[in-house]
């Protein structure tokens, strides 16, 4: 029996600056307190993973620069029992890294990236014949530049990788990084054929389907959801779409079967960061499918992760553990 979690692509340091507020450009906005910490698809996503305990292996896959960044990066996975004999070192190039400016007023993150050594990252780079999992979670879709690439067997390199992947009875899944542009359909419809798990938020899951899911305003159109569902599985998505927002996350599984989760009614003033909740609603979604919860269990822990997440002050320092969900859950409630 395959065990274990393989969560493959960025791999990042984040340079966190809070902020008073987001400003116009070519405005100024104080810089209020600033970090260091890993970050992208893998690093955030597979720490967290650790954190909820899933007595699985865990293996990282990338590629780092050869400096201290990428020395760093190594470091900090091992230190959390992180299996990283699948990240790659490049001589040539820099360790990828993103400014992550957090607006302490409106609670949003904005990135500015240099992807380095991600750009690199392809089919050279996964252990599709050698690594033994269960399932394998490969992020982001459009901030991957080789595995973004079109082919003409599959659509993308990404779809030939989830394919193969596949092809040895491994569980697929995929995340995407949200960007503003017309790539969506183009690059990451092609992957979702090959795709057993979809998670994404309601932003990027709008895009993809052609749907948008918030009024321009910014209103949650909840009505549509089912709908984005829906369509996102008529792509080809083997087992179920997962939708996270800070409102509520969403589960659809291949049947039909629609679940919804409320978000936890969070106090003011409990929101620290917004960096890396995302991930960890995937981390804990990641975990309810591994050990094949209910739906409702999926969104459970996926909501009580990321709602953790925001209480820290970097991307992996919120969540601590099940216990700690539970506790939140019983104290603060839908």
């Amino acid at each position: 029996m395959k065990n274990g979690i393989a969560v493959c692509g960025n791999i990042f340091i984040d340079h966190v600056k809070m902020v008073d507020t987001f400003p116009e450009e070519g405005m100024l906005a104080n810089i209020r307190g600033q970090d260091c910490c890993v970050g992208g698809c893998v690093s955030n996503t597979i720490i967290n993973l650790s954190r909820l305990e899933t007595e699985a292996p865990l293996y990282a896959v990338g590629c780092v620069g050869k400096d201290q960044d990428g020395s760093y990066l190594i470091s900090v996975l091992r230190k959390y029992g992180v299996n990283t004999d699948y990240i790659f070192v490049r001589e040539d190039q820099a360790t990828g890294f993103t400014d992550a400016i957090v607006s302490q007023k409106k609670h949003t993150r904005t990135f500015f990236n240099l992807q380095g050594a991600n750009a690199d990252f392809g089919v050279k780079d996964i252990p599709t014949f050698s690594i033994n999992v269960k399932i394998a979670h490969l992020g982001y879709a459009l901030l991957l530049d080789a595995m973004d690439r079109e082919e003409p067997e599959y659509g993308t390199v990404m779809a030939h990788v989830l394919h193969d992947l596949q092809a040895r009875g491994i569980k697929t899944s995929i995340d995407v990084v949200s960007e503003a542009g017309a790539r969506f359909q183009k690059v990451v419809i092609p992957s979702l054929k090959y795709c057993s798990y979809l998670i994404v938020n309601e932003i990027e899951a709008g895009m993809i389907a052609g749907i948008p899911a918030r009024e321009q305003d910014g209103t949650l159109r909840e009505q549509v959801i089912p709908q984005i569902c829906r369509e996102l599985l008529s792509y080809g998505v083997g087992e179920c779409v997962v939708i996270h927002c800070p409102e509520a996350g969403y589960y659809m599984s291949r049947s039909g079967s629609f679940y919804m989760q409320k978000s936890l009614s969070l106090p003011e003033g409990f929101i620290v960061n917004s960096v890396g909740a995302g991930d960890a609603f995937c981390a804990g979604a990641l975990y309810g499918l591994y050990h094949e919860l209910s739906p409702q269990e999926v969104l459970k822990i996926g909501n009580g992760a990321a709602a953790a997440s925001l209480s820290g002050d970097n991307s992996i320092n919120g969540l601590t553990g099940l216990e700690q969900i539970v506790q939140l859950e019983q104290k603060y409630g839908q």
